[in-house]
């Protein structure tokens, strides 16, 4: 017996090894999926998107060599579609130059987005898109379009609102500020849309104009506008005291007149008009736009034009009553009747107020 033990122990060694071969390698583990971060609601202000449509309009203005907008409206119109907004672009032909002497009949096309609101009156947010100077530096460029990166995050997430007010989303072609140098600015393209709106009536009814400028870049200070309405202004101001951006709009801001697409609305005669652009006298160099200046200015011009609404509205409400009647009221019957004494003649002796006054 003890002579088959050797020979049993192979065998099992064997078998053991052969069930090890056997067995598969155990499988390599799968590489993690990359999940996809969806993008946030409509509703939900996000100044990260604002500042990829920022980079994007930037890139398309810096390829556009023949200095056609096209791609730029485009893109603002693709980037409208999942909202409920009703989007047309509107051709407002108009002379550009006149005032160099050089007058030139062209015509432009203007992206206009509009929200229905509460009341057929408007509120209208405008930006400058494209017809910039030709850059320095990418981040330059990046500043200049800021304005229409930042109305179109304004405009999805007020899409998403019941508004006092209609209001109305408008992307200006034809407008170029006026350049470092000392050249002049030129609002054709605001000039030529505030035509066609003059005729249509739609100019006046327009209850608030708020003008988005240069609103990206890490130094950002709000300048604080002498040509802007000064109460709807401090809306904006007491705004960013209750959302907490106050080192954005500081109130002890020097005043001064920029150079922003509401000078030719208040030149035609609209009054409640209000710009939104860094302030002059700080040089861009060393600067980059940044998300935080887009969600600080995006959070205050949300919630005072809230504040604005309101009040209006409320305005209106009290304008639209009627005058209160005085109550007519029943006597009751339960109560007791008072026996009034019947009147008496009048006196024919004057009873004097006063004494007499002295002869003369």
């Amino acid at each position: 017996m003890r002579s088959l033990f050797p020979l049993g122990s192979t065998l099992l060694l064997g078998a053991l090894m052969l069930s090890s071969a056997c067995e598969s390698a155990p499988p390599e583990a799968a590489p993690p999926v990359a999940t996809e971060i969806p993008p946030p609601p409509l509703g939900t202000f996000s100044a990260e998107r604002a500042l990829a449509d920022d980079v994007a309009l930037a890139e398309l203005h810096a390829k556009g060599k023949d200095g056609s907008n096209a791609a730029l409206r485009s893109y603002v119109i693709e980037q409208l579609e999942p909202t409920q907004l009703v989007v047309e672009t509107v051709e407002a032909p108009g002379v550009q130059g006149a005032d160099a002497g050089a007058a030139q009949v062209r015509s432009w096309s203007q992206v206009v987005a509009t929200a229905p609101g509460d009341s057929s009156d408007l509120f209208v947010l405008v930006a400058r898109l494209g017809e910039a100077d030709p850059p320095q530096s990418g981040e330059q460029l990046r500043e200049e379009v800021s304005g229409a990166a930042l109305l179109l995050e304004l405009a999805r997430v007020l899409s998403t609102r019941t508004l006092p007010y209609t209001t109305r989303f408008v992307w200006l072609e034809g407008d170029r500020r006026a350049s470092a140098a000392g050249e002049d600015g030129d609002a054709s393209g605001s000039a030529a849309l505030l035509a066609s709106w003059t005729a249509r009536g739609d100019l006046a009814r327009i209850r608030l104009l708020v003008a988005l400028g240069r609103v990206c870049r890490d130094d950002l200070r709000i300048a604080r506008d002498l040509r802007s309405n000064r109460v709807h202004r401090e809306d904006f101001y007491e705004a960013a005291v209750r959302t907490g951006h106050v080192p954005i709009f500081p109130r002890n801001q020097e005043y001064e007149s920029v150079d922003a697409s509401h000078l030719a609305f208040r030149a035609a005669g609209v009054r409640p008009v209000v710009a939104l652009t860094a302030a002059s006298g700080v040089p861009f160099e060393g600067h980059t736009c940044t998300a935080q200046s887009l969600d600080a200015v995006g959070a205050v011009a949300l919630e005072a034009l809230d504040a604005i609404g309101a009040r209006l509205a409320k305005i209106d409400r009290f304008a639209r009553a009627p005058l209160a009647t005085p109550a007519v009221t029943t006597p009751d019957a339960a109560a007791p009747t008072t026996v009034m004494p019947p009147a008496q003649p009048p006196s024919s002796e004057r009873v004097p107020y006063g004494p007499e006054p002295a002869n003369r």
